[in-house]
């Protein structure tokens, strides 16, 4: 039994010494709630509110809402996920002829933005320590066309993909 227990001791420790470089590197995500809320207006009334199903196309990775109107606002929050890994930065592009895009961005979630962040075009770029984040976007279609909304995130994942985009398309009327 004596030299036994100096066997299992060293045996223990080389299962635990090999876990001390590695951690959980995940590759990040961009999701979104799969119903937003929709107001559509009559001249400067509103005339109703509504929800709309937000549809995920598996093949492209990418959403899409339909039987969108020129002049409609559309809110839908944005969450941006590195899970065990921290967020590097976000982004949000558009094409500003077609949607008025904002973002509402808590005064209180500004603390974790570095000071190169642009809260205007959506470009965040974060502190140390925030591995999610949620952007609630204000949407209103400028004109009739389909038009592409690209959302990134980068996280600090080293041995996975640190970077993902993924889309949304609006078909507007």
């Amino acid at each position: 039994m004596k030299r036994l227990f100096p066997l299992i001791a060293v045996c223990i420790s080389l299962c635990l010494s090999s876990c001390l470089d590695s951690y959980s590197d995940f590759v990040p995500r961009v999701s979104t709630t799969q119903f937003v809320r929709y107001t559509w207006a009559e001249g400067d009334t509103i005339a109703k509110k509504d929800t709309l199903a937000l549809h995920y196309n598996s093949n492209d990775n990418s959403y899409f809402l339909d039987s969108v109107n020129v002049g409609d606002t559309i809110r839908v929050t944005i969450a941006y996920q590195s899970f065990a890994n921290f967020l590097v930065s976000t982004t949000v592009d558009w094409d500003s002829t077609k949607v008025s895009l904002t973002g509402e961005i808590p005064a209180d979630y500004q603390k974790a933005l570095l000071s190169t962040s642009n809260i205007h075009t959506l470009h965040l770029n974060y502190h140390e320590g925030y591995n999610l984040a949620g952007i609630p976007l204000t949407i209103v279609p400028l004109r009739s066309s389909d038009c592409r909304l690209t959302l990134g995130v980068t996280s600090d994942a080293k041995k996975v993909e640190n970077s993902v985009e993924e889309h949304i398309y609006l078909y507007i009327k």
